[in-house]
């Protein structure tokens, strides 16, 4: 439903968990959210960007496991963009940039 509504216009804005949720892996975040407290796990992301968000990179809290997860997804050969706690990724249509 979230893909269909994106692709007639609809606006996505997510922090956080729900920044990495919109690209095409929730792989190798399973380090931050422990995956068996979920009834069905599902890796996939909704992939309405192919980029993977590797959110809080300069949080005293998370930003070592984000980081971490960040490199594993580019090892893989994602593009992979960080983001400090102060910072947003906007996307519209082909055009990218960091705010």
């Amino acid at each position: 439903m979230i893909r269909d509504l994106v692709e007639n216009g609809a606006v996505y804005a997510g922090a956080s968990a729900s920044a990495v949720v919109a690209g095409p892996t929730l792989r190798h975040f399973d380090e931050l959210d422990d995956p068996a407290e979920a009834e069905e796990v599902i890796w996939d992301g909704l992939s309405l960007t192919n980029i993977v968000v590797a959110p809080h990179v300069d949080n005293p809290d998370f930003g070592e496991g984000c980081r971490k997860s960040g490199d594993l997804c580019e090892r893989e050969g994602y593009t992979v963009q960080r983001l400090t706690d102060a910072q947003a990724l906007v996307i519209d249509g082909v055009r990218q940039h960091v705010v």
